[in-house]
């Protein structure tokens, strides 16, 4: 394919999950004007997910060109190259983004964790319109984090920052999918719910059917809300856990950055708001600081879409000096 010369008035934002790409074209004022979406390559090389997104882009066919891209993607992140190096979670464990991007469309490419794009999304275009300190969380397959603190968006010295999914909550705790124990996304992650449910079956005595199910490991998350909901008396508990360690979790990013807003996304919140408020009710049991707002997160499930389109329109200035330390 050859390159575009482009320098239009809009801007392309991406968003690289483990399992779906999303790109979308957006003014410069962050309102979406176009969008498409595919299934992430679960295999190939270091170029099969630029490749993806690239031609996700082209089937927008942008009339007049875009000036920017910014990129939110799983992680974990080498700040410096724009390269996602060994995720866990996807298919393809490591793969180059910002380089084959800038080479294909000859603009500048932005890349930054995707719960920090998201961060920067509520900062310059939601909640966090008109204030310096922002958090944003995403409780989806695990737990995000991302944050702005007096103005500057959090990007840690490899672009990883703000792993705060992954603080310890229990150091006696269930076993995290990464492998450590007692962190918050084992007790909150979409994807770790059913494995802390087989946990508490174990562990306790339960003349459950539902607990014998998680122990077969034959219960998914959806199916714990909705029994919970029903008064399942396991499933309740199970819940009750996970509002507990979710609270605490959030409680520990309040006290940690001391916001002004906490916007909360991602699946495992925006599918369930009658836990969520329940969460939002038992932060202040945990929190040291006075407990901000806990909002819903401004652009529900595209909320890394948007944050990578205010990357791309406002780049952050600790991303740039980044930047310029790799030049």
């Amino acid at each position: 394919m050859e390159r575009w010369d482009t320098v239009g008035d809009g801007v392309i934002g991406v968003d690289v999950g483990a399992t779906r790409l999303r790109v979308g074209f957006f003014s410069r004022d962050g309102h979406l004007l176009a969008r498409a979406e595919a299934r992430t390559p679960s295999q190939g090389g270091r170029g099969s997910v630029a490749k993806a997104v690239a031609e996700l882009i082209e089937s927008l066919a942008v009339e007049g060109g875009f000036a920017a891209v910014g990129v939110g993607t799983i992680g974990p992140l080498d700040v410096y190259t724009g390269r996602v190096v060994g995720t866990p979670n996807a298919g393809v464990r490591s793969f180059d983004l910002k380089e084959p991007l800038e080479e294909r469309f000859g603009v500048p490419v932005y890349v930054v964790n995707d719960a920090t794009a998201a961060a920067w999304g509520e900062f310059k275009g939601g909640a966090g319109v008109g204030k310096l300190n922002v958090v944003y969380v995403t409780l989806s397959t695990g737990v995000g984090v991302g944050a702005v603190v007096d103005g500057n968006l959090l990007i840690g010295k490899s672009g990883n920052a703000v792993e705060a999914g992954h603080i310890v909550i229990n150091y006696r705790g269930v076993v995290c999918g990464c492998g450590g124990v007692g962190h918050w996304e084992a007790y909150a992650g979409g994807s770790a719910i059913p494995r802390l449910a087989r946990a508490i079956a174990l562990e306790e005595s339960w003349d459950s059917e539902t607990a014998e199910r998680a122990v077969r490991g034959e219960i998914g998350t959806p199916e714990i809300f909705r029994l919970w909901r029903l008064g399942d008396p396991f499933a309740v508990r199970v819940i009750n856990e996970v509002i507990e360690a979710t609270a605490a979790g959030l409680a520990n990013v309040i006290n940690v950055f001391d916001p002004e807003v906490v916007a909360v996304g991602g699946s495992v919140a925006l599918k369930n708001r009658d836990f969520l408020r329940k969460v939002i009710e038992v932060v202040p049991k945990y929190a040291l600081l006075d407990v901000p707002p806990i909002v819903e997160a401004s652009f529900g499930d595209d909320a890394v879409l948007y944050g990578a389109a205010w990357v791309a329109i406002d780049p952050p200035p600790t991303l740039l000096k980044y930047y310029l330390r790799a030049a």
